[in-house]
């Protein structure tokens, strides 16, 4: 792996390229210029720090006045908090894992660990919660000038002064009132880092980086403040150390330790619990942080995960008073709610990333069929169903029942998609898994994230999970039971949360053939629900946004087997569907759009040329069976899916004419 600790002037734009160490042992950075240069890339300003010998990490950063993380304008560490798993604990010098990070979020905020790792000590003070007096009243009790140091000014007004980690380490505190010191397992966002202020981190000067003074070294040791940070963030960071299978019930045993603190003050608990819960990348949900509070007022549990314990007891009870005295409504402007991440979607209009959906039918309405389709369109990044995939990637198809034949479906998909892979799709075959046992959910979990790792695609995430049948993977469970649904229900939003997918289940229909089985509740917990009968795909519910049409389709035997797929422009013209002089208008407008420059991607399509949805799909599945538009998906992360004319649709459109 390419490194840049040898790396040159022209790699740290604004900083001298390389680091010395004075002769008490700290390190010392040149500054050159004070300030990263504002026409340069942040990921080559993260370059530039790495080159001084500071590991760094990606970080989110703010859009509108809102944290980049499924949060937005509700997180409490807007634009502070890791964009990867591990946070701090992934940290680098390295050039090559630094690139990948910025060409993968380009506006991601940098986040320098402090510490050992890099050599660094920093004097975290925070404005708003009177850091300056605190920061003044010790200087003058001991008789010290401003430290001759680097220092940053932080998007809140606040100041980093950064200064050499001693020989004999420190360990990280919450020295004074408003004063932070950010050592071993921190980290700072650095300059040109983006504030939920609106302001933004910038560097005050260009001195060196000190030695850490002997009077404040001191008295830090001798400070009897809490050991760390006590911010949300910590406990996320905590938090995020733990394997998958531990996130339930460290949460539960956080709530415990906490509990021991605080006595009976269960609303102080909750509140804070609640606050770790929301900043864990992925969130709980708030439901399931309040359950662990009031598991954990029932029972008490003395073996609490070190790491958890740790963060548990740097709660001052200034911070309890604190979060007692901010439970408030969130109250938020229309501003504010109009700034809100919206939903994207892995299939156009049927799917958003990471839906919990379920799709149900009668047996024989080939719901099971329908389902391969998807996810081997998925997993090749083609359009399914005439709708757009904007993301390739891993699918897992988990049944609960048969599967004798799943080889012999999937074989006959292929054979009939010339030219595809079943490399991203995975099987689980009757293994008897239990979405309601949560020791089950965790196993799954790892074995998940096992298997994404294992793999070393880096562009293969999980994308759809679907558990084929929901009643083979609730054993136990009663259907008509709104309570049962509900751990099902929390299981694969689990699942969802910790891998990034979109997780369905499939069902049967009830005594009433427009419904599913069993309780009201599924419909409600769910964000999509699709009905396939009678050869249509039918929207039931789509809570982002409006239904799609019906989507018909035919089956074709292959090989032993069958397939299900849209009917051909032949078979929709037989059935008195479709118009072969609208068809050809439509295809018309189309390329002639396409090859004009215009964007690809369906909406746009859509309002430029005034087509409907449905128009557009026909039109362009036509075009790419004729050889006169190609179709390119998304591989990469932040990749659109695109459509482009080829040479035989531009003399196709040029004699059209």
């Amino acid at each position: 792996m390419a490194r840049v600790d040898d790396a040159t002037d022209d790699s740290a734009p604004g900083f001298q390229s390389g680091a010395s160490r004075n002769d008490q042992g700290s390190p010392t950075v040149d500054v050159v210029g004070g300030y990263p240069d504002i026409n340069d890339s942040i990921g080559r300003v993260a370059l530039g720090y790495a080159a001084r010998g500071w590991a760094v990490f990606p970080c989110h950063s703010i859009v509108r006045g809102a944290c980049t993380c499924s949060k937005g304008v509700s997180c409490g560490s807007a634009g502070k908090h890791p964009r990867t798993q591990h946070g701090y604990k992934e940290a680098t010098t390295d050039a090559e894992q630094i690139t990948t990070w910025w060409q993968t979020w380009r506006d991601a905020n940098i986040g320098i660990a402090t510490g050992a790792v890099s050599g660094l000590v920093v004097v975290d003070i925070d404005k708003k919660n009177g850091g300056f007096e605190s920061w003044a009243e010790f200087k003058d009790a001991n008789g010290l000038p401003d430290p001759d140091t680097l220092i940053a000014l932080t998007g809140g007004g606040g100041r980093h002064y950064f200064f050499g980690y001693p020989e004999d380490g420190l360990a990280p505190k919450v020295w004074r009132p408003g004063i932070d010191v950010k050592s071993d397992g921190g980290h700072v966002i650095a300059a040109p880092g983006s504030h939920v202020s609106g302001s933004t981190y910038s560097w005050l000067n260009d001195q060196p980086v000190a030695v850490l003074p002997v009077v404040i070294r001191e008295d830090v040791a001798r400070s009897t403040g809490s050991a760390g940070s006590a911010d949300a963030f910590d406990f996320a960071e905590a938090m995020r150390g733990l394997p998958a299978r531990q996130r339930d019930d460290g949460l539960f045993r956080l709530a415990c330790a906490l509990r021991r603190k605080l006595g009976d003050n269960e609303r102080a608990v909750t509140l804070l619990v609640l606050d770790a819960a929301r900043q864990c990348d992925p969130p709980f949900t708030d439901e399931d942080a309040i359950a662990k509070v009031r598991q954990a007022f029932k029972q008490e549990h003395d073996d609490v995960p070190p790491g958890l314990k740790e963060w548990a007891l740097r709660i001052s009870v200034e911070t309890v008073a604190l979060a007692v005295e901010s439970a408030r409504l969130n109250l938020q402007t229309g501003g504010q709610v109009r700034s809100r991440p919206r939903p994207t979607y892995l299939i156009d209009e049927v799917l958003p990333v990471g839906a919990l959906f379920q799709v149900f039918g009668a047996t024989g309405e080939y719901k099971s069929f329908v389902l391969l389709d998807m996810l081997a369109s998925v997993a090749n990044g083609m359009p399914w169903m005439g709708k757009m995939v904007t993301k390739r990637g891993l699918t897992a198809l988990i049944l609960g029942e048969g599967g004798a034949d799943a080889g012999t479906r999937v074989a006959a998909w292929l054979d009939l998609y010339k030219g595809t892979s079943d490399d991203l799709m995975v099987w689980s075959i009757e293994e008897g898994l239990d979405l309601q046992d949560q020791g089950c959910v965790d196993r799954m979990i790892d074995d998940l994230t096992e298997y994404r790792d294992r793999l070393g695609d880096v562009d293969a995430e999980w994308q759809v999970i679907v558990f084929d049948t929901q009643a083979d993977h609730m054993p136990n469970g009663d259907e008509d039971k709104s309570r049962d649904f509900t751990v099902v229900k929390r299981s694969i939003q689990r699942i969802a949360q910790e891998t990034g997918a979109a997780v369905g289940l499939v069902h049967h229909t009830g005594w009433d053939a427009s419904r599913e089985r069993g309780s009201s509740r599924q419909r409600q917990a769910l964000d999509v629900v699709m009905q396939v009968r009678d050869g249509r795909i039918i929207n039931e519910k789509q809570k982002f946004g409006p239904k799609f049409a019906p989507i018909s389709f035919v089956t074709e035997e292959r090989m032993d087997s069958l397939v299900v797929r849209l009917p051909s422009l032949d078979e929709q013209l037989a059935a008195g569907s479709a118009s072969l002089e609208d068809l050809l208008a439509d295809i018309r407008s189309l390329l002639g759009y396409l090859s004009g420059g215009g964007k690809s991607s369906q909406n746009a399509i859509q309002q430029a040329i005034g087509l409907g949805a449905e128009s557009v799909r026909n039109a362009a599945k036509y075009a790419r069976d004729s050889g006169w538009l190609l179709y390119e998906p998304a591989v990469k992360q932040g990749q659109k899916a695109t459509y482009e004319v080829t040479a035989e649709g531009e003399a196709w459109l040029t004699e059209s004419e």
